[in-house]
């Protein structure tokens, strides 16, 4: 398994996890894509928050990024 780039089941969808941006063009097009900046952020953000962050990439191909100013949460 390439550690950099690779394909697993979140949420009942199949996404991809790669390292960073460079890795992007490695993937399907159409793919639910995290790269580990984003998994980074997410990993302290509740449940609900990373199923609305997740229905948003299924939706539109969202990215999550880190909010300055915004307080961090507790892990949950």
């Amino acid at each position: 398994m390439n550690l950099s780039c690779f394909k697993a089941t979140y949420l009942a969808d199949e996404v991809w996890f790669i390292l960073n941006e460079s890795y992007r063009s490695t993937t399907p097009r159409d793919a639910i894509v995290y790269t580990l900046a984003e998994v980074k952020i997410l990993a302290e953000r509740s449940e609900s928050a990373r199923r609305i962050a997740h229905e948003a990439k299924k939706l539109v191909g969202a990215k999550v990024n880190k909010q300055p100013g915004l307080p961090e949460l507790p892990r949950q």
